[in-house]
């Protein structure tokens, strides 16, 4: 699957007024990886998913204001 989603992101043409857009579903535990970046869903309940993101420290990680606290693991996205 991870191979594919790699395929099908560099399919996708970009344009000016758009970025490129996939969606993927997964499974608990199951791991995205978009460049040197990787997605892992770590669990879900009802409406609530758990992501663990590892990505390089010039990546900007920022969270949705309504999420409430969130444990950053020492990365702050300010």
């Amino acid at each position: 699957m991870i191979a594919w989603l790699a395929a099908r992101l560099r399919a996708i043409r970009t344009t000016a007024d758009a970025m490129p857009k996939l969606t993927a579903d997964i499974k608990p535990n199951q791991t995205i990886t978009i460049g040197d970046t990787t997605v892992r869903l770590e669990r879900k309940s009802g409406q609530i998913a758990r992501l663990v993101i590892d990505a390089p420290e010039q990546v900007r990680i920022t969270l949705p204001r309504q999420a409430g606290p969130a444990q950053t693991g020492g990365r702050s996205d300010a």
